[in-house]
Formats: structure tokens, C-alpha cells, sequence
């Protein structure tokens, strides 16, 4: 079975792939079946299309082209093992048997197919984040404009609050007034009280002496 070596960024050690299907797409972007996550491939870099017992080699219109062996290509068949570099990644493509000292543990290449299923299972899993990023949003506006809420009651509350302390201490102020008379009319009770008694006594002191009739006590 053809396979391709190759170092992939994320990986420190190089990965062997195993060729299958009939077309195998190359590139960047992740809904392509070999996917190289490297600023020097383009999104769809290159495809490899199974023909006559072999594999052929297209160029997609990459920024940095296709190379073979050192030579740029845009459609090659690859009937013996190769160099193959994709802008800055080189690989090795092997035609059929395992080279001397590379791995056996193969690894699975994905089909057509299972591409094209995972890349929707993605797309429904992105639709699904947008909506719970959008639900999210909306709670947290509901959330914002209760706490703005929440702060408008408080000011009307801490508003009435200190309206009611300000009309409190002004009662407060007119009681001790009206604390402060009562006690004036008191002591000038007790004053006019005193003047009348004195006077009361000074009028039955006179009448005894000439013998007048008393004064009448008031009711």
C-alpha cells in the first residue's frame, strides 16, 4: 500500500500515513483528508487521485507550488518513491513497501467520506457554540440590566432615605423649639402666678387693717 512521511508541526516525531481512497486532498485547512498546519501550505494545497494502480499528483493552485525531487510540478504521476515538498514541508512518498528502519504502525488515513462527516460534525458542533455564546450574551445582558436595575432602586431607596433623615432632623428641630416655649410659658406662669398671690396678700393685709370687706378670691 503507498504511504507518506512526513513531520507534521504539532508532532516532534515524523507520522507515516497509509494511502487510500481515491482522492486524498492535501492543505491547511482542516476539512481536507491530510491536514498540514503550516503558514507555507495553502489551505487546499494538493490532491492525490488513485489511477490505474497508481497515484497522480495535482497541484491546487498552492502559493508555494508542488515539488517533486527538487523539480516544481503542477500534475505528476507517482509510479516510484519520491521527495515530495508542500511550501515548506517535505515528505517522502513510498510506493508500496516499507523502507528499511521506518515504522510498521501505519497510520489510519481518513477517507473521503469520514472527512466529509467529521467536517459537518464540526460545523453542527460550531452551530451549536454560537448559539450557546449568543444564549450566553443574553444572559448576561438580562443580568446587566437587572444589576443597573437593582442600582436604580437603591438610589431611589437611599434618595427617599436621606430625604426622610433631612425632614426628620427638621421636626426634630421644630420640637425642641416647641420645648423650649413650653417651657418659657411655664416659667411665665409661675411668674404672673406669684405676682398674683403676692398680690392677693397685699389686698387682705390692707383690708384687715382698715376693716374692708375682703376682696373676693377669683373662681
Amino acid at each position: 500500500m503507498p504511504s507518506i512521511k512526513l513531520t507534521l508541526p504539532e508532532n516532534e516525531t515524523p507520522s507515516r500515513i497509509a494511502l487510500r481512497g481515491d482522492i486524498i486532498t492535501i492543505g491547511r485547512r482542516p476539512d481536507n483528508a491530510i491536514q498540514i498546519r503550516d503558514r507555507t501550505v495553502s489551505a487546499h494545497h494538493a490532491e492525490l487521485h488513485y489511477e490505474d494502480g497508481h497515484y497522480r499528483l495535482r497541484d491546487r493552485g498552492a502559493t508555494n507550488g508542488v515539488r517533486v525531487d527538487g523539480r516544481m510540478v503542477s500534475d505528476y504521476h507517482l509510479r516510484e518513491s519520491c521527495r515530495i515538498d508542500l511550501g515548506g514541508i517535505e515528505c517522502e512518498f513510498h510506493v508500496s513497501q516499507i523502507p528499511a528502519g521506518a515504522e510498521t504502525d501505519d497510520e489510519k488515513l481518513a477517507t473521503r467520506a469520514e472527512v466529509s462527516a467529521a467536517w459537518r460534525e464540526c460545523e453542527a458542533l460550531r452551530k451549536q457554540l454560537d448559539l450557546a455564546e449568543e444564549e450566553l450574551q443574553r444572559l448576561w445582558t438580562a443580568a446587566a440590566s437587572d444589576r443597573q436595575a437593582l442600582t436604580n432602586d437603591y438610589a431611589k431607596l437611599a434618595t427617599q432615605c436621606h430625604r426622610q433623615q433631612v425632614e426628620l432632623r427638621r421636626r426634630d428641630g421644630e420640637v425642641a423649639i416647641l420645648q423650649t416655649g413650653i417651657r418659657l410659658l411655664r416659667r411665665e406662669r409661675e411668674s404672673l402666678q406669684a405676682a398674683l398671690d403676692e398680690a392677693l396678700s397685699a389686698g387682705i393685709s390692707a383690708a384687715r387693717a382698715t376693716n374692708l370687706p375682703k376682696p373676693p378670691l377669683p373662681h
